[in-house]
């Protein structure tokens, strides 16, 4: 068995008691957005060259344009001192997705993208990361899915 961890173990932050935790993996103090980032590539730099995980799962969701920097910034911020919506945590989770894309890159990870169907099939189209695989054209994608019937 080889692993392919859900991206969300790195992209989904929900709140200080997280940030807390994943400053404890690594011995350090994640103030900034900047401070996060090295976490991110310190454990995906880890999960690589210590778990050999190969691949990070995702879902094909309609594409949404990431806020700025300098938005994420802020979120990052709200979302530290808990004072943040859901809304926040998807925003940030949208930008820490694209830094997350080139890490891929940077350690020959693939991005497992499912577009199976559950629920509602039209919001898992492949289709939905056209957007993803334009601005990330050195990162490996592949596709997934399975049919009913």
């Amino acid at each position: 068995m080889t692993p392919v961890l859900l991206i969300n173990f790195l992209a989904l932050i929900q709140g200080s008691k997280v940030l807390k935790e994943r400053e404890r993996k690594f011995g350090f103090e994640i103030n900034s957005l900047e401070d996060y980032y090295q976490y991110m590539e310190l454990q995906l730099e880890k999960w690589v060259k210590v778990e050999r995980v190969i691949g990070l799962k995702t879902v094909s969701n309609p594409f949404r344009e990431p806020p700025s920097p300098v938005k994420a910034e802020i979120l990052f911020r709200k979302i530290g001192e808990d004072k943040y919506s859901n809304s926040d945590i998807e925003l940030l989770r949208l930008f820490l997705l694209e830094k997350i894309y080139k890490l891929c890159n940077k350690y020959d990870v693939v991005v497992a993208v499912h577009a199976g169907v559950w629920g509602d099939f039209r919001n898992l189209d492949p289709r939905h990361m056209i957007p993803i695989f334009e601005r990330f054209p050195e990162t490996r994608f592949i596709s997934y899915g399975y049919a009913l019937g």
